[in-house]
C-alpha cells in the first residue's frame, strides 16, 4: 500500500509565539558580533548631528522618492567620489 501524499506536512507548525531566536545561547557566543548602537540610538544620534551640527546623515535607502535617491547620490559622488559598489 502506498503512502498517500496530502498537502499537510507530516511535522508540527511553528507556533506564532515561537519566533526566531535573535541570539544563539553556546559556548561560542562570546565570538558573536553585537551591534554598537540599536536603531533608536542611531536615530537619537543622527537628530542631534541635525539640530547642533546642521550635519544631514541619510542613507538613499531611507528615501522613497526616486528623484530623491539619485539626487543624494549624486551630492555623495560629486562631493566624496563614487563609491567602489556602485
Amino acid at each position: 500500500m502506498e503512502p498517500q501524499i496530502t498537502g499537510e506536512s507530516p511535522y508540527p507548525r511553528r507556533r506564532p509565539e515561537m519566533a526566531e531566536p535573535t541570539h544563539i545561547e553556546s559556548h561560542l557566543s562570546r565570538h558573536q558580533p553585537t551591534p554598537s548602537v540599536t536603531e533608536g540610538e542611531l536615530l537619537a544620534m543622527k537628530a542631534k548631528a541635525w539640530r547642533d551640527y546642521e550635519l544631514l546623515l541619510v542613507s538613499p535607502k531611507q528615501l522613497a522618492n526616486p528623484i530623491d535617491r539619485q539626487m543624494v547620490r549624486s551630492l555623495g559622488d560629486r562631493l566624496y567620489g563614487k563609491r567602489a559598489d556602485g
